[in-house]
């Protein structure tokens, strides 16, 4: 059996993705497996065609961005559990009750004005996540702003727990 791409060589391997025979001088391997050049640029373009920021999946969830808007608003965090978003849904509740019980053992306008703009904002991501998910578009969660700057960052939590801790601890000996 010759090649494929030079008929004059012996083949020595098929192409492990089409079947192709190959010659030594044709024979690309990657991992250890032996694949030809079209398979190659095929591969790269089918990575390069799934990387490429326009590519969503197609979701078939209807949502209503009016239904979750007034989710949100009687609890933050409720409109994201209504699109799907679990996790997010739980952050949004914890920070906003976080924020409430700043506001109401400290007594600070800056707490007061926290909560109420986490419910805000918790009322209008879900109903911005409940259009994108109408439209077809899966949202990523690692296009949210909180998401991206807390995920995988340890010092920033750290953080943020610390101040928290030493506010309550304040609170509790002032």
């Amino acid at each position: 059996m010759n090649c494929a791409y030079h008929s004059v060589n012996t083949a020595v391997v098929n192409c492990n993705g089409c079947g192709k025979p190959l010659c030594p001088a044709c024979d690309h391997r990657i991992k250890g497996f032996p694949f030809c050049q079209d398979c190659i640029v095929e591969g790269v373009e089918m990575l390069r065609n799934r990387g490429n920021s326009s590519y969503a999946p197609f979701v078939k969830k209807q949502t209503s961005p009016v239904i979750a808007t007034i989710l949100s608003f009687i609890c933050p965090g409720l409109g994201a559990a209504y699109n799907g978003q679990t996790s997010k849904a739980l952050v949004y509740f914890a920070v906003f009750i976080g924020l409430f019980q700043l506001a109401v053992l400290s007594g600070m306008a800056f707490f007061v004005l926290g909560f109420m703009g986490m419910w805000v904002f918790a009322a209008l991501d879900s109903w911005r996540t409940a259009q994108l998910i109408r439209s077809g578009i899966t949202p990523d969660g690692a296009e949210d702003i909180i998401v991206q700057r807390f995920s995988g960052n340890p010092k920033l939590w750290g953080i943020v727990l610390t101040v928290l801790g030493a506010l309550f601890f304040f609170q509790a000996f002032f």
